[in-house]
Formats: structure tokens, sequence, C-alpha cells
């Protein structure tokens, strides 16, 4: 079938400052136009006529006197259907909407005589927008006015209109409306739907009480039964916003015996509980809500954000106050895999990414096998060892621990000698079989490196461990190499490993692309003779061994808050890592660690959920590697810059911690 033409019609009246783009967002989609003025007094008609003219689309633009939407709607469809012009559908928009459109082909099966289009502003609801030409119907209504559905009207998925709402009929608009209205009744005093709009014209006008009363009559007057069901609701808002909880709870409870396939009362509901500390109550009203599907054969007022999350919300913020042992299972899961969902509002994953902190458990309730001790060894230079990081070479195991010069205090200041420069040392380790140290040395610096451009931090910190080209190599980020304070990655070879003369060799610092910023944490990822980095879980970067980017994917979750941890290690046919973020209360920094698995084209496959190793607070794992005997890993980690620790667990919980995690696209061995 040949794609059928279509033809805009709207009305409008000063819409210069925002009709442009409605007129662009349809223009590759209309073969002509029909616009009719109702008295602007802006250059709207000839920003009509000139956007078009560009285009090369010809039509109509007519003028008359507004009298009320009715008139004026039907006015603009008959000078459509009364002109010359070749085309088979009316296309109905206003000047504050704009055209989205999701099947580029949606005209060439158009048939019915008229269809139902979404519309979207947060609420979602249908409304006829395109007509066949010379299809019998009309507008009914002196504002918030209707057009005739006919017998064969159809609903149509590949096309919606973003409804902005900005029009120029928006000042003084409540008023207006309430005078139109309330002339309406008093001609039709059991018109319903004139009933309805004034409630709802009451309430945008901020005249609840009026609003409150005029729901309830609304609601005893027959009508549409989504209609009715609505202002049921919007009664119970009012009732609340006015401070009349038990009026609320009555009209929300009717609300759901009205309409039980709606979930917007008992989100209202247990909102409502939840911030009277009732939480039980409200995970109640949360579980039956949870279980209703999004209400596809529901026309009007769909709130979507309660559907996708707000009921969601609801269980993981109340869950965690439950006593029932179960509610605080679901909400906790529920947090966190809300913390993780890219089709959530940001605001809301970042409120579950700050509740997550509350829910979050040690490493041993998650891995069971992890078993962790402090890694200590005798040195005669003073300093706090920490953040140590592992890696296995020529059979051995090996660690660098960090020494720094200063502590933090209980205010989680850091507390320098003499306020001097914050310093780093750092020593290699090899491990014998129980993965103590054995055998150990000062890493030197390089002989090569400038005198520091920026002294008050110096030295390599949070070094990464790998072998790589039959040498020990780490990567470290550096702030003393320009006089700006910038953190850089440094790559550097470990030269002569457990003598004397250990020092740090072939260094250069790795630039990324992209604009100058602190570089930090980037994870080394080592596959034969090849180095790679992953620069940042979301977007998966990844850059090679002189920082260059070679890859960047979005992974399915939304993983924005990770930032880098350990090395990437081989594992189950693609790589593990461990990552941590930060949540802070009360200025105190708060560190959750999980595990990450990217598949072999390193694409996020599967998290863990956050957890913590030794208490929460500051903790930071810089280390990841096979124990020798191939059944365990090893992971290193510091515990407030004061407390070097190594562990094992076993792989089979960590694959477990994956395949039950926040995200897991099934991971399998």
């Amino acid at each position: 079938m040949s794609a059928r033409t279509l033809c805009l019609n709207m009305i409008v009246r000063d819409e210069a400052a925002i009709l442009s783009r409605a007129l662009l967002s349809v223009a590759d989609h209309i073969a002509y136009w029909v616009i009719c003025d109702t008295g602007s007094t802006d250059q709207t008609p000839e920003l009509v006529q000139t956007i078009f003219a560009a285009r090369g689309i010809q039509g109509e633009l007519h003028s008359f006197a507004f009298e009320n939407f009715a008139h004026a709607r039907n006015a603009a469809i008959d000078r459509a259907h009364a002109s010359g012009a070749h085309f088979d559908y009316l296309l109905l928009m206003d000047a504050d909407m704009e055209l989205v459109v999701d099947d580029p082909t949606f005209r060439e099966r158009l048939t019915a005589s008229s269809y139902r289009v979404r519309q979207k502003s947060g609420i979602t609801y249908w409304n006829t927008r395109l007509l066949r030409r010379g299809a019998p119907t009309r507008y009914h209504g002196v504002t918030h006015e209707y057009v005739d559905r006919l017998p064969d009207e159809t609903p149509l998925d590949s096309i919606w209109f973003s409804d902005h709402a900005d029009g120029a009929n928006r000042p003084g608009k409540f008023d207006r409306d309430i005078r139109l209205l309330r002339d309406g009744l008093a001609h039709e005093p059991e018109n319903s739907r004139y009933a309805f709009y004034l409630a709802q014209s009451y309430r945008d006008a901020g005249r609840l009480r009026d609003a409150a009363d005029a729901y309830a009559r609304r609601v005893k007057l027959p009508g549409w039964d989504e209609e009715t069901w609505y202002a049921q609701l919007q009664e119970a808002r009012c009732r609340l916003q006015l401070g009349d909880d038990a009026g609320f709870v009555a009209a929300a409870a009717k609300a759901f015996d009205c309409r039980p396939l709606r979930a917007e009362p008992l989100y209202d509901l247990a909102r409502f509980y939840r911030l009277q500390n009732l939480h039980e109550m409200a995970m109640t009203f949360c579980q039956i809500a949870v279980k209703l599907p999004w209400p596809k054969d529901d026309s009007l007022f769909i709130e979507d954000f309660v559907y996708s999350v707000g009921i969601r919300e609801e269980i993981s913020i109340s869950g965690f106050y439950c006593k029932s042992a179960e509610h605080q299972k679901v909400g906790r899961r529920t947090c966190y895999n809300l913390a993780v969902d890219r089709n959530a509002p940001e605001s809301s994953r970042n409120l579950a990414r700050h509740n997550q902190t509350f829910y979050a458990q040690p490493a041993t309730s998650l891995l069971p096998s992890l078993h962790t001790w402090p890694l200590v060894f005798e040195r005669s230079e003073p300093g706090n060892l920490t953040n140590p990081s592992v890696s296995v070479w020529k059979g051995d195991v090996y660690a660098i621990v960090r020494s720094v010069n200063y502590r933090i205090d209980d205010g989680c200041r850091y507390d320098v000698p003499d306020n001097g420069a914050i310093e780093t040392r750092n020593y290699l380790l090899r491990l014998d079989s129980e993965l103590t140290p054995s055998v150990w040395s000062e890493i030197r610096l390089p002989v090569d490196m400038p005198v520091p451009r920026f002294s008050p931090v110096r030295g390599f910190e949070d070094a990464r461990m790998f072998a790589w080209r039959d040498s020990l190599w780490c990567s470290s980020t550096v702030r003393e190499l320009n006089p700006e304070e910038w953190c850089e990655i440094v790559l550097a070879k470990i030269d002569g490993p457990l003598t004397p003369s250990c020092r740090l060799t072939d260094w250069r610092v790795l630039e990324p692309d992209g604009p100058r910023q602190h570089q930090k944490n980037w994870m080394p990822q080592v596959s034969g003779n090849e180095l790679r980095f992953i620069y940042s879980a979301d977007p998966t970067c990844i850059v090679d061994e002189y920082g260059r980017t070679i890859s960047e994917t979005v992974p399915l979750p939304a993983l924005q808050h990770l930032r880098g941890g350990s090395n990437a290690i081989a594992f189950d046919g693609g790589w593990l890592t461990l990552t941590h973020e930060v949540s802070h209360f009360n200025r105190r920094p708060i560190y959750l660690h999980r595990f990450v698995w990217f598949n072999a084209t390193m694409v996020v496959n599967s998290t863990s959920v956050p957890f913590y190793f030794i208490r929460l607070g500051i903790e930071f794992a810089a280390g990841l590697a096979w124990h020798p005997d191939g059944q365990r890993l090893i992971v290193s980690f510091g515990v407030n810059d004061a407390d070097a620790r190594i562990g094992t667990v076993l792989a089979d919980d960590v694959r477990a911690a994956l395949a039950d995690g926040a995200y897991s696209q099934h991971h399998q061995q």
C-alpha cells in the first residue's frame, strides 16, 4: 500500500515563541497544511509561512475570531475539508506539542477512519489525532474539548506526541476555563465532562477546597468510567493537600475499588503511610500495586512514573524499616535493582544508590568462603600500610603495598605530620603459600623522575600491579608532574624486583582522548602481550597502553557511579573486576564494592550486589588475582588508609554472587 498523505491542521494564536518546535517535528511527514490563526499579535502567521516555504510544503493560512475551542477546531477542520489540495488524513496538533515518530513508515498502514495517538507529559493518555478526510466527526465542549470517536477508531503506536504544555493559551487559562465551564454547567448541569474539567481547573488554579468538592460532584454524575475514577483519585489528592488525612484515605480507597487495575491510588496510599512511618502498612499497598501491569487498555491520565519506578521506590524505602524479614529482603533487592535501572529517572537511581548503603551487608553474607587478614611485614620506615594490589608472576603471588605518612581522623580529615606533604612509598612483596610476606623490598622512584611541580602530594598512589611482557608493571595515580594538581595515570615497569636496586623504570604518563580531567582508578587488563585498561564502566571505555580509546559501549545497566578498583582478570571466558562506589553521609564517605563481569567483547554481563569487606567507611579494593590452586580468588584492599588486607574467596561464591546480582544475564561458567 502506498503511503497516505497528511495535512497538518491546527489553530494558533501568539505561538511564535514555541511554534518552530511543533512545525519542524511534522515537516518530514506532511504533504500540506491548513492552519487557522485566531488573532495573533506576534509573528505567528509569518513564522508558519516562512518555515514551510523553506521546505517547499504548500498550505493555507486562515484567520477568524475565537469563540470557544470546539468552534475553533471545527472551523479549522471545515477549512481543511474544503481545500482543493489532495491529502488523505488530517493530523490534528497543538502548538505546544512535538511529534515523535518511532516508525517512519507509519503512513503506509493507515486505513481506519480515525486514530488515537498517545500524548506524554509525565502522564500518558490517548487522543484522537488522525482523521480521514471527510470523516463525519465534530468537536464538542467550550474548553477541554473532545472529538466524536468513530466506530473504527484505532490506536496507533508508531507515533506519539510530547506535550510540553507551554502554549500561549497558558497565561490566564485557569480563570478563563473556570468561567467558561461554569457558564457551560449553567446551561447543562448534568454535563459530566464540564464538571470534571471545572474540578481540574480549580485544582490547577490552586483552589483545592473548591476542587475537592467539584471532583466529588463529578464522581456522582454518570459518565466515562475512567474519568469518574480519575475524579475520585484527584479528590483524594486534594483532601490530602488540605490536611484531611481521613478524607484522603477514604477517597483513595474508593478510587482503587472503582478501578482495581490502576495502581495510582495504591501508590498514593503507600507513600502516605510511609511518610507516617507505618511501613508495614505501606508495603501492604505496594505488594498489590507492584503486580499491576501498565494499563494498556486505559487511555486517560496514566502516570508512567508510578508503574515504571514509583511503586518500586516506595518498596525500596519502606522495606528497610519493616519488621518482616521478607519485606526487608524485597526492599533490599528492589533498591539494588533500581540503583542500576537505566530506564529509571536519574533522581530515582541516585536516591536508590544513596539508600543501598543502609541495606549494605558484609561481604561474608554474599561470599561465605571469604577469609581476610592483615598484610604486615617489618620495615624501618614509618607509615600506615594500605591499598595493596596483587598479581601472579612466574607462579608466585606478589603484592604492592602502599605506605602513607598521614592518618584519617574520626572526622575523615587528613592528619599530616607538621602539615607537610602527603607522601606515598611503595613496597613489593612476594607471598608464600599461606599468602604471608616472605620477601619484600621498597620500590624506589625512577632515577629520571623530575623535581615535583606540585609538592603537597608526592609519590605513586594506589598502584595496580600486573604481569606483562615477562615483567612486573604497575599503573598509578601521580599528581606531582604538573603544577595544576592534575591527577595523572603513570605506567611503569618494576625493575629489579625484590633487590636493593628495585625501582620504577620505563615510565610514561598515559594521556586519554578528550578534554583534560583528573585521572584515577584505571583497571589494567592484560591479554597475552596486549595491555589495555578499563577506563570507565559506563560508558564502558577501553583504552590502550598509551591511553588512546579502543572502544566505547553503553551497558544495559546504568553504572555511571562505579569507579575502577582492581585489575581485570580472565574469568569464565570473560573478565572479572572489583569496583567501588561512594556515598556520603554527614560528609563521611562510605565505600561499597561489587564484582563486575564483562563478556569476551567487554560488554557488562553481570554485577554482584554492593557489599563492604570489614566495616562501612573508607575501603579501597585494588587487587584481584587467581590463587595458584585455581579454585580461589585472591582479593586485596585497604581500610581507612591504615590497614592493608588480603584474603581469598572461592570462585564459585563469586559466580553465585554474579548470578544473583543487581544485574545479571545469567552468568554461567
